[in-house]
């Protein structure tokens, strides 16, 4: 799988056709890896 790099849109750069968007999910075992264990805002 290819490295997923986060695009900013803006009005002038969005997708003018729902053909050209993209998603995927992550499993949860790489969501983990993005985490740090660090809770910064916790509401309950």
């Amino acid at each position: 799988m290819s490295k997923l790099v986060p695009v900013a849109v803006t009005e002038n750069n969005r997708p003018k056709d729902i053909k050209q968007l993209q998603f995927r999910l992550a499993s949860p075992e790489k969501v983990m890896s993005w985490s740090n264990g660090e809770v910064k805002n916790q509401k309950l």
